[in-house]
């Protein structure tokens, strides 16, 4: 990684003057909520708005960093840079976790502890960082006025595109996604199903104090979490047909 950044710092010597090692990071989190329904589910596109906007802060330093839910402040902000969201649909807010909820990365080990609030229940799913094989593809464009590169990484389940700048080489990025030569400041996934996008960089030094592991919750596997949420999520469907 260090190799990449190096040559990718000749490439572009004025990011270098303008480096950025502790900060936060206001992200817009915008999920696609129409896209995840099935065929037979699109009659509730009537019900549901098109798109859930959530404002979420990156707090990093080189070693570390935390993803949480944004102030009442940020969340304002991110619901008006835009007058009228796409194609006149409004939008929800504030649906997307519990305001506890904290993703913490080491960086220098390449773990992470997911604080998670679930029904009123807090959860501690720790593991390795997600490794992703990411292409460089050359492109460049501006985001939150840093110069970013493209990466793709595509598999199985899931289409990723990050845009990433060596301005800030610190090797993480919103939610689970980094290991690239600089934070990534957006990311498309499955062509738009939820896409990050970085809206105000601030740069600031980071009390260490408010970056500890998240210790609030029972420890438990990323396996069993995902199928406790399915049997839940079964549970209230059931419920509902019955109502």
């Amino acid at each position: 990684m260090k190799k990449v950044l190096f040559a990718l710092c000749l490439i572009f010597p004025l990011a270098l003057s303008a480096q950025v090692l502790q900060g936060e990071i206001l992200y817009e989190d915008k999920s696609n909520l129409h896209k995840n329904l099935r065929p037979d589910q699109e009659r509730f596109k009537a019900f549901i708005p098109e798109f859930r906007a959530d404002a979420k802060l990156l707090k990093f330093t080189e070693g570390v960093s935390l993803y949480v839910a944004g102030t009442d402040e940020d969340q304002e902000t991110i619901e008006n840079r835009q007058a009228a969201p796409e194609g006149g649909r409004r939008r929800w807010r504030g649906w997307g976790g519990g305001a506890d909820d904290k993703l913490y990365k080491n960086l220098d080990e390449a773990t992470k502890i997911d604080q998670r609030e679930f029904f009123t229940k807090f959860f501690l799913i720790s593991g390795d960082l997600e490794e992703y094989q990411w292409k460089m593809t050359g492109e460049q464009k501006m985001v939150a006025n840093y110069i970013c590169m493209r990466a793709v990484h595509s598999d199985s389940t899931k289409e990723i595109e990050a845009w990433f700048t060596i301005q800030i080489p610190v090797s993480t990025g919103p939610d689970i996604y980094g290991q690239l030569p600089g934070l990534i400041m957006e990311l498309n996934l499955n062509r738009g199903e939820r896409v990050i996008k970085a809206v105000e960089v601030r740069k600031k030094e980071i009390d260490l104090a408010q970056m500890k592991k998240p210790t609030k919750g029972k420890d438990i596997s990323r396996e069993d979490y995902e199928n406790m949420v399915k049997e839940k999520m079964a549970e209230m469907q059931q419920n509902a047909q019955k109502r």
